[in-house]
């Protein structure tokens, strides 16, 4: 089983910490959080023997160099303390030359290193007993960027972004953008204040780089919106839906589920647990029972409002996409409102949604059946009576949160955003398209991989969303051309 991690906050140093986006893919199983992920630059001893003020001066004084750039180049495993350590090793020029600035600056503080091993780059990834097994495996080679150094004295830290001034105005240019924007503030809009600020330290002399970071503040920002408007739309479509499905679902009876159950399958009292045969047959009896909805004459309720989901989701999935497209030709004042309604009159293949929203009505009670059949299946063989199998089977599938409605319809919304989107790029000439995640801590290994694989050509581009509850969408890798939305921007005061 992993160590636990020990408590190092009676300590003090100079370190480096990955962007956040950075550190949640190197970290592990049972290791440190994210958050805690750092390489030390120097490690001063004990907090009680260093004076907080005089290392939090080595710390500003290294802050005023470009961002830190190095790599990954593999993983160890450091043995010989009371625990293993592992740590993912780290490799630069630039790490060099920060150790060796922060140990003279340190020691001209009259702060003394401990040197009891030699300075090998590395991040702590996890402590492990000497039994536990490698639980990375193999860790392959990727970019590191730090963009502050920190200075840590006991349970005190204190962040120094490289760069001083030019790295202040870079955060308010884009903080000024990103209001002009009107988005929210989330991990990404974080992210890319970083990646503008680094930018801008890169290039200190351009006359423009302080333009360049509002552009880029605008343009997170607006990802920021794209997101919030698609929660909205799916949150509120979600919601219609569920009420015409509860209204269908309402009108059967589970008891006549639970008796038709008990019969096909010999039920006796003696049952003890729903093996794998009766939960087949749990499964067959819920979904006859629940098939029962698309002979009821109201059913066209329920497919008209799976049909109004797929028709707004197509549609805002066009004003998205022209909505980062203004903003990557630095175009202000893109009228979302006037957007969406012109991509809603041009969807005219609306017999095409009809024919999918009975597909999705489909995955809604197969999902359903499954659900009740779970709920028949235990409770009947745990010896619950008749009327509470039923009232279990009643809230699985016409509660307040019906799961099974609720992946189904969000799933649907974002392939629809993301087909929408995807012809458009395609009408437009468009030849490469990005996969964005949401880059919100939801990010799966998968997505990961689509975002980091890419671009791709539109008719390439791989299944969106990837899974349930998926928050990818593709995104232009080179620009729309500015007729694609000009008609939709609107003077700005």
């Amino acid at each position: 089983m992993a160590e636990a991690q020990p408590d190092n906050t009676g300590g003090c140093m100079l370190a480096l910490y990955p962007a956040p986006r950075a550190a949640k893919k190197l970290a592990v199983p049972d290791g440190l959080p994210p958050g805690e992920i750092h390489l030390t630059v120097a490690y001063a001893g004990n907090a009680a023997d260093v004076d907080p003020a005089a290392l939090r001066a080595v710390a500003r004084k290294l802050a005023s160099r470009p961002p830190v750039t190095a790599s990954v180049s593999g993983h160890a495993r450091l043995t010989g303390g009371d625990t293993d350590v592992i740590v993912a090793l780290a490799d630069g020029a630039d790490l060099e030359d920060i150790r060796r600035d922060a140990m003279d600056l340190l020691s001209a503080q009259g702060i003394t290193v401990p040197r009891d091993h030699g300075y090998t780059p590395h991040l702590t990834l996890r402590y492990a007993a000497s039994d536990d097994p490698d639980p990375v495996g193999r860790l392959s080679a990727r970019p590191l960027a730090f963009t502050g150094i920190a200075a840590v004295h006991g349970k005190t830290r204190t962040d120094y972004p490289f760069g001083g001034e030019l790295a202040a105005a870079a955060r308010e240019a884009y903080a000024t953008g990103l209001a002009i924007s009107g988005g929210p503030v989330t991990d990404r809009v974080i992210a890319g204040c970083e990646a503008a600020v680094a930018v801008a330290l890169e290039r200190p002399g351009d006359p423009r780089i302080l333009e360049l970071a509002l552009d880029l503040g605008s343009l997170t920002g607006t990802w920021a919106e794209v997101y919030r408007r698609r929660e909205e739309l799916t949150a509120g479509h979600v919601a219609k839906v569920t009420a015409v499905w509860r209204k269908l679902a309402g009108k059967l009876r589970p008891q006549d589920l639970v008796a038709g159950y008990k019969r096909a399958t010999g039920y006796t009292s003696e049952a003890t647990r729903p093996d794998a045969w009766q939960r087949e047959a749990a499964k067959a009896a819920a979904l006859a029972w629940l098939d029962r909805i698309l002979s009821d004459p109201r059913y066209h309720d329920l497919a008209k409002a799976i049909t109004a989901a797929l028709i707004a989701a197509a549609a805002e999935g066009k004003t998205a996409a022209l909505a980062v497209a203004a903003d990557q030709a630095a175009a202000r004042g893109f009228d979302w409102d006037k957007a969406y309604t012109a991509m809603q009159a041009g969807l005219t293949d609306v017999e095409g949604y009809r024919g999918l929203s009975d597909s999705v009505a489909r995955e809604i009670i197969t999902a359903a059946a499954s659900d009740a059949a779970r709920v028949l299946a235990t409770m009947t063989a745990s010896g619950a009576t008749d009327p509470d199998a039923a009232g279990g089977i009643a809230d699985a599938v016409d509660g307040e949160d019906v799961q099974a409605v609720s992946v189904a319809v969000d799933t649907a919304i974002g392939k629809s955003m993301a087909q929408a989107a995807l012809d458009l790029y395609m009408s437009e000439g468009l030849d490469l398209v990005a996969w964005l995640t949401a880059g919100d801590g939801r990010v799966c290994p998968s997505c990961q991989d689509n975002e980091d694989n890419g671009p791709y050509s539109p008719s390439a581009f791989p299944q969106c969303p990837d899974h349930p509850r998926c928050r990818c969408c593709p995104t232009p890798a080179s620009p729309l051309p500015v007729s694609a939305f000009a008609q939709f921007l609107v003077p700005v005061a």
